[in-house]
């Protein structure tokens, strides 16, 4: 019972000394109006003048009192706290309280006391202040208020710093903003410029390709008078036929009376002969005679005995020392003489025969059209083409007769085959014994890149190479059979194209035959026949061409 009475005893002794303690700290910290923004509105303390109040960091009322030593802290021995005068001269209170194990146990082993025993209440307080734990003084008010303050301003110094941190990253945002604004309208202007400089070189190469088209066109022109003159020129063809003809008889009867009067089955002609001659004393070889001869309608083996025997009787006149075994010079002048008649004669009959109808006749008017251009003036049965020309137009229905008769000749409709381009309706090509349109060989479908081809190179059988551009070409056989690059349509990039080439057979000048077919890149042609020349074996080779592309 003394042990309970005891216990309670001091833990009321403790409880009252917490609660004091409390008060006086509160009294001090918080008055009736601790709750302060400024000094003046902190009451002041009562009872002392050297106690003034004032509103700390924290915004309470604290009462302040200056100090050199303890004794200078009159407020702490009304208040009865504990007080000490810190480093800053100011009077400031000690708050703590004693430590108070809650456990009974540990109290009643610590009191030296057996049960039934009766301790004095004088030895009873004494045991128990020995025994009690030394009280530990805590940290002052104005230290707290201290390391709250430095607690506050490093606070502040960590936020000013945060918000330097984020007014650089602001600036740097805004920085890289204005540099990217700046190179995007550099851009824009780089793109303006590139579309600037690509337009005009569109329209520099649309000029250049109208340019081109126009010299086409005229080029095109040219050709159909070229065409036309050749049409026109059938008679004057047949009139040369005629003279070679009488030539070749008035040359074989030379030959007959030369070879029956000299007995001479060897002798050549006087002409092949001095033909042969006049080139060896040139340096000229055998293979370049024999070609050229050839040409001319020889073939290898009158060749060959021409030149054998041109190189006898040379040798033999040599060695006898140029002296003249044939016909006198009476006989030789005589002969000369009417051979020189005969071939004037034949000439009068040819000019007279073909001197007036057979001609192209362009005359051009003394005055000047409105455009500063001389007028073209077309006689007998001309008529003015649109090119600046004359074309015949002999049923006066002002269309040029060429043009008046490829229509004629064209049908209303394509046949299942065909063999010549005159087979097909429109403008139509038989391509590869079909009627179709060039454009209609290429698929654009969906083409990203459109290409089309620009110089052709084409070999052929007879050893030559040529580099041509759209629309040029070449012949063989002394023009029997020609060719021609017409101009390509666009097609994809990458497709494997084939170049149309127009093949044309001539006899006496006039077209007889015309057809298309299309070589790619490596291919060769058919055998190219002509119907009166067997011999003719013509082939051609696309070896290679430049593609242009958009």
């Amino acid at each position: 019972m003394k042990k309970v009475i005891s216990l309670v005893i001091v833990l009321l002794l403790l409880a009252f000394a917490i609660s004091a303690e409390i008060d006086m700290v509160d009294f001090v910290r918080e008055p009736s109006d601790a709750v302060c923004d400024f000094d003046d509105e902190c009451t002041e303390f009562e009872g002392l003048e050297d106690v003034t109040m004032a509103c700390s960091e924290a915004y309470r009322c604290v009462a302040v009192q200056e100090c050199e030593t303890i004794a200078d802290c009159g407020f702490c021995d009304i208040l009865e706290v504990t007080c000490e005068c810190n480093i800053d001269g100011i009077c400031a209170i000690v708050e703590g309280e004693p430590e108070v194990e809650e456990e009974d146990s540990n109290i009643e082993e610590d009191l030296d006391v057996e049960e039934g025993e009766d301790i004095p209440e004088e030895e009873l307080e004494q045991q128990l202040e020995s025994e009690a734990p030394p009280f530990e003084e805590g940290p002052s008010l104005a230290e707290q208020v201290r390391s709250f303050g430095q607690i506050t301003e490093d606070v502040n110094t960590r936020v000013e710093l945060v918000e330097g941190a984020v007014t650089t990253l602001t600036q740097e945002q805004q920085t890289m903003q204005r540099e990217i604004s700046s190179q995007l309208e550099a851009i824009q202007a780089d793109i303006g410029e590139l579309q600037t400089g690509t337009r005009k070189q569109l329209n520099t190469v649309s000029t250049g390709l109208a340019g081109l088209q126009g010299d086409l066109g005229t080029t095109q022109g040219e050709l159909d008078v070229v065409e036309e003159q050749i049409e026109e020129e059938v008679s004057f063809s047949k009139t040369i036929k005629w003279i070679f003809f009488l030539l070749l008889v008035i040359t074989v009867g030379l030959a007959v009376y030369y070879y029956t009067t000299k007995k001479k089955k060897n002798q050549v002609n006087p002409k092949i002969a001095s033909y042969i001659t006049s080139h060896v004393k040139k340096g000229s070889k055998l293979p370049h005679i024999k070609q050229d001869l050839h040409k001319a309608g020889w073939s290898e083996d009158q060749v060959e005995h021409a030149y054998q025997q041109t190189m006898k009787q040379n040798y033999a006149t040599y060695k006898k020392g140029g002296k003249s075994t044939g016909l006198s010079s009476k006989k030789k002048a005589l002969y000369i003489s009417g051979f020189t008649i005969l071939i004037i004669f034949a000439l009068v009959m040819f000019l007279n025969s073909s001197g007036t109808g057979h001609a192209i006749f362009i005359n051009y008017d003394e005055n000047e059209s409105e455009d500063g251009a001389k007028r073209v003036l077309c006689v007998g049965e001309h008529m003015p083409k649109g090119e600046g020309g004359c074309c015949i137009d002999r049923n006066d229905n002002n269309i040029c007769d060429i043009r008046e008769g490829a229509e004629l000749t064209r049908p209303d409709e394509d046949p299942n085959e065909c063999s010549e381009s005159t087979q097909c309706s429109g403008l139509k090509h038989c391509v590869d014994g079909r009627c179709t349109n060039l454009f209609e060989v290429y698929d654009r479908q969906g083409c990203a890149v459109q290409c089309n081809f620009g110089t052709v190179t084409v070999d052929t059988n007879d050893r030559e190479t040529y580099q041509v551009e759209p629309d040029q070409g070449g012949y063989t056989a002394a023009g029997g059979i020609g060719w021609q690059v017409l101009q390509g349509q666009p097609y994809c990039q990458g497709e494997d194209a084939g170049i149309p080439i127009k093949i044309t057979e001539r006899e006496g000048g006039q077209p007889r035959r015309e057809y298309v077919t299309f070589l790619r890149r490596g291919e060769e042609s058919d055998v190219i026949t002509h119907p009166t020349t067997p011999s003719v074996r013509f082939r051609l080779r696309v070896t290679d061409f430049i593609e242009e592309c958009n």
